[in-house]
Formats: structure tokens, sequence, C-alpha cells
């Protein structure tokens, strides 16, 4: 006899619509349907099926545990975040039903989310030969669906202590394996979730420490074992310590600019920026692809800021408590980044150490973010970033530690990424940057506690799906101007390199990776690519850069977004992370909505595509190899 599948939906103050929205998808879809919700005001909601009011302060942990007490013994919950989305929440819950009524071995059920700290490289533990399904070692508690049997031991668990619900996903997934039951991934059914977080890991961390402390002994040990060894995972993949939104991904640094008069330059999308001295450096200078060459012309103003950061201008001062060296660090450095080390002194176990310089921060700049790269060995300590005003007053601060997990060295591998946003202003403001250290580890003068700070910089808030190529060279004397140009998009048998020349002198600002990508099958609203290679890219619509995406070697399924999911004829390239290069090309026609079981249309099929819009290619093209649209 087939499981029950009762839906619950955890909804929020602010989400009372999108839970709805959700609930008015499932009505007479599912046996039984459910949405725990809270206000600030208190009072009740109502919508399809029962409506359950709970205090405004109840996070997911507490939400959770009134959710179980809605479910019936025999019946899997699908609990639902109200922040997700679906463009067909019934073909969820059928495939989950599905998923539950032919595998009896499942434990733990979840949807492709599009984004989870517990991304599929990290969790993945292999395909289910003739299914959708994915065995993972993580679910997370985003949208997620548990066999009845691990219901009552969630029961018995004390929530009162973790409120914001860390360590929930974590009991589930090991009473499963007690079980003998399995977590899987269906990757026929993509949901949407925000790259978001509205609370303290600090605070969640601790939650989820007092909530596993409430199993025996040895179940403790085998879950943070699971947790540490995923977690380590997880850092060689996206080069992080905790459930943190991945960095940008960015191509390999560029060297340190060795011609004197150039003190910045920056690749991305076809556009190339230069900063260098002298009004006359156009004349000299130019960008080539092949043979061709192409001028650079001075730019009036400034590159936009979503595409150059502000480098923070360090600079080695020794104190009287602390030694301080500005690159030519050796292999403590990443060929290419701007680096500081700092080593406290040996008799001051805590200490406050300045670093010199100091940085605008523009109100004219819009919403803005500070990104750094830490590491330390031997040590304890925070970075401090500190917003004065004009007059020398303190008007913001934020710290963030250093991880000892991250001893720095020449790859990036060994650092740790932090971004911090900074508030929106209206009056200029001044950052200044400090290290508070904490704690000394060092046995003696010999082995020191080193901290080490790379590429501080300010960034617009909103990445955008490129990653430029930059450099920066803080040993040009002179004013600066910036330069700019326009390239093609070099693809097919164009030229796999672009080279800055000035008189005598090139710089190679980018070379193309090798690699194949293949259209290995087009579901209309996804399309599975194949790559010979890791390949890190960025995707364009119709010219317009829309997503950062990671192919590995084998197949990788990429979601078309919601907005072209419009069934016109929509042109795809896949480029490098910088969007300087194209790999692939594609025309297709997505449809409007996700189909949980799409067949499949042949790659010969698919390739054919392009001369279905002939009239669009044509209307689309331009003389230029920079145009979106393949000869």
């Amino acid at each position: 006899m087939p499981l029950r599948l009762h839906v619950v939906i955890i909804s929020w103050d602010g989400y009372h619509d999108r839970a709805r929205a959700i609930a008015d998808a499932l009505v007479g879809e599912v046996d039984a349907l459910s949405v725990v919700t809270s206000n600030a005001r208190g009072t009740a909601e109502d919508g399809p099926g029962e409506w359950v009011l709970v205090p405004q302060s109840w996070y997911f942990g507490r939400k959770f545990r009134a959710a179980l007490d809605l479910v019936a013994d025999d019946t899997v919950m699908l609990q639902i975040q109200a922040d997700t989305h679906s463009d067909d929440w019934p073909a969820v819950a059928r495939a989950c039903a599905r998923a539950f009524a032919e595998r009896p071995d499942i434990g733990l059920w979840i949807p492709d989310i599009t984004w989870t700290p517990w991304p599929v490289d990290v969790v993945s533990e292999g395909e289910i030969p003739g299914t959708p399904l994915l065995r993972v070692a993580q679910t997370d508690g985003i949208v997620w669906a548990l066999h009845p049997d691990l219901l009552p031991s969630l029961r018995a668990l004390d929530y009162e202590g973790n409120n914001l619900g860390w360590g929930i996903d974590w009991v589930a997934l090991h009473e499963a394996a007690q079980q003998g039951r399995i977590a899987v991934r269906d990757l026929s059914c993509p949901v949407h979730h925000p790259q978001s977080r509205g609370y303290d890991n600090a605070e969640a961390a601790q939650h989820m420490k007092n909530f596993l402390g409430q199993l025996p002994g040895p179940a403790q040990r085998e879950i943070m074992d699971r947790y540490h060894a995923l977690a380590a995972r997880a850092r060689r993949a996206l080069g992080q310590t905790d459930r943190q939104a991945p960095p940008p991904h960015r191509p390999p640094p560029l060297p340190f600019l060795r011609q004197p008069q150039i003190a910045e330059i920056a690749l991305a999308g076809g556009e190339v920026f230069v900063r260098a001295a002298g009004r006359d450096f156009a004349a000299r200078a130019d960008v080539l692809i092949g043979e061709i060459a192409y001028p650079l012309a001075m730019l009036d103003g400034t590159p936009p800021r979503g595409l150059i950061p502000q480098r923070f201008p360090m600079h080695a001062v020794d104190t009287p408590t602390a030694y301080q060296q500005r690159n030519d660090l050796g292999e403590w450095q990443v060929d290419g980044w701007q680096s500081l080390r700092v080593i406290p002194d040996f008799a001051a176990r805590t200490q406050s150490i300045p670093l010199s310089g100091h940085l605008l921060v523009d109100p004219q700049d819009g919403a803005q973010v500070f990104c750094a790269q830490l590491a330390v060995h031997r040590g304890k300590g925070d970075l401090v970033v500190r917003l004065m005003d004009s007059i020398g007053r303190l008007r913001h601060e934020v710290r963030t530690p250093f991880d000892t997990v991250f001893a720095g060295g020449n790859s990036p591998q060994g650092y740790k990424f932090v971004r911090l946003p900074l508030p929106e202003t209206r009056e200029q403001l001044s950052l200044e940057l400090r290290i508070d250290c904490t704690e000394s580890f060092e046995t003696s003068a010999e082995q020191p506690a080193v901290f080490f700070l790379a590429e501080p910089r300010i960034c617009a808030a909103c990445d955008g799906p490129i990653s430029p190529v930059l450099s920066q060279s803080d040993r040009v004397r002179g004013d600066t101007h910036w330069y700019h140009c326009t390239l093609p998009v070099p693809f097919g048998d164009a030229a796999r390199r672009i080279v800055l020349r000035y008189g005598g002198w090139e710089e190679v600002l980018a070379t193309e990776p090798a690699a194949r990508v293949t259209l290995t099958a087009d579901h209309g609203g996804a399309l599975d690519l194949g790559s010979d290679t890791t390949l890190e890219a960025s995707v364009w619509f119709n010219g317009v850069p829309g997503l950062a995406l990671t192919l590995s070697p084998g197949t990788t399924r990429m979601h078309i977004p919601a907005a072209y999911l419009t069934g016109a004829p929509l042109f795809i390239e896949l480029r490098d992370a910088s969007g300087s290069f194209a790999y692939w090309r594609h025309w297709c026609a997505p449809t409007a909505k996700h189909d949980p079981a799409p067949p499949a249309i042949s790659g010969p099929l698919a390739r054919d595509l392009p001369a279905r819009y002939a009239a669009v290619r044509k209307h689309l093209a331009t003389p230029s190899l920079a145009s979106p649209c393949p000869a």
C-alpha cells in the first residue's frame, strides 16, 4: 500500500502570499496539507489546508517540531520552506510520492535545489541507474521529505535550545543510516531557493551543539565525523570552511605587472580596461587577438563599479608589537595576489594591530561589500573592518575571524574567502583595517603566529555571473587615466589568446583552456552538457550574461532561468568565467515550464535547431565577431 503524503509549508512574517501560492498549487494534489506560520501581529492567517499560528520568535527549529505533531505515523512528511519556488509544485509532490513508492529503502528525499550550502558536487554518492535519483550524503532542510519511520526519533528530541534548527538534517540522516535507508536527490524536479540567510552562523552552530548533545555519545561522534568529512569535501570543492555562499569563481590572477606605466588591467565580457600613466598611452598600445589589433581609447570617467573592484592600498608598516611584510612572500603568496604577512610580537599574547592605508567608500557607488582572502597559523584573531567619517568618528564596524583550517601558501585553496556587506551611507566614509590577535599558540620566537591578508577590496554587492581577469600595480607614478576597447568573442578556429601590447612589451591577458563542450540532451527547460574537463564558465542568453556554471567531467545539467522559459527562440553561449572566449553556442526553444520526466531531444536534432530560426539569427547578427550569433 503506498504511503500517504502530508505537505507542511513553513512560513514566516512577510511570506504569507508565497506560502498561500504554494498551498493553492498543492490543494487536492496531496493527502494532507498544513502551513506552520508566524507574524509580528500575532493574527491568524488562512488559506488552503490547515494553518497553524505559532509565536513570532519561533524559527525553523521550533516550527519543524510543530510540523512533526501534525503528521500521522504512517505518512511521509514533505516539508517546504515558503521562500522556495517551483514552476510545478504538483509535479514535485508526485515525484516525491513516486520515489517512496518505488524505492522502499528511501529515508529522505529532496528535489534539485538551485542553491543550497550542500551542492551536488559535494554531496553526491552516485546515480541510481534507470532513475533520476542521486544518492547524497546531505539533504539540508529547505525542501525535503522524511519517511514515517524517521519521525518518532525526531519527535523524541527537545527543540527548545535549537530554535534556528541546525543539526536536524544530520540527526535525520543518522537515523536513516541506522535503519538502512538512503538519502536521495531527484534531478527531475528543479526548485529555486534564494542564496540568502537571515541569521548568524555562530549562533546556529551553538544551537546545533545543544541539539546533538541530547544524543548518545557514539551517535554524536558518528554525526560529527560525517559532518567534518563532508565539510572537508566542501572546502576542497568550494574553497570555504562553513555554510556560507561560495565566492564567485575567479580566473587565475595575472602575474604582477612588469610595465611601470600600467597601473591596472581588467578583462571581462569582451571589454578591456587599462589604467595607465600618460595621455599618449593609447597611441602606443593595443589589444591583440591572433594577428588582429584592436585600439584602445581614453575612457571618459571610470569603469563600472560592478566590474572593477576598489583594492585596499596595503602597505607594510612595522609597529612596536608586530612585523609586517607586503608581497615577495615566496611560497606563502599566490602569484598575482597582493598579500600582507603580519607577525605579532612573541611576547604579546593579545594585541590590536592597525594596518596602514585607507579606502574611500562613496555613497554614489550603491550597495557594496568588503572581500578578502584570510589565512593564519599558530594563532587566533579577527580582521576588523571600520568605517570612519570625515572627522574620525566610527560609523560602522564588522569583524570576521581568521580560520586555522586555512594556513595560506601559494594556492588559493589555502585561504578563506570572506565577503562582508557594508552599510549604505549618505556620506563619504573611510574604510580602515586592523587585526585583533586574540591568542597565540607559538612555542618559540622562531615559530611565531602568522596572519595573512590577501586581495582586500570593495566590490559591488550584487556579484554578476562573470569573473573579471584583474591585475594591479602600485608602482606607477604620476597621474593615471583609464583606457578601453571592446573585443569580439573568439569562437571556433579563432585565436585563443588575448594579449595587451605596449611598444615592444606584451602581457597575455587570457588564454582559453583546452576544453570540449557538447550538448548531450535538450529537455526544454534544462540542457545536459558534456565536458571532458572541469570547467568554470559563464552562461550568456541572447548576448547577455545570465549565470555562472561549473561543468564537471561527464554530464552537467543546466536549468534555464524561468525568465527565458517562454517558448521563444533562445541563443545560448557558454563562455569562460571572464566571458572572453566562447566554448559552445546553441539555439533552443525552452518550454514554459519544467517537465518532471522530460523526453530528451537527441543531440543531432538539437544541433539542427539553428536552421529553424534563420530569420531571428539574421535579425540578431552583426558584422563583427562580437555578435552573439554563430556564423
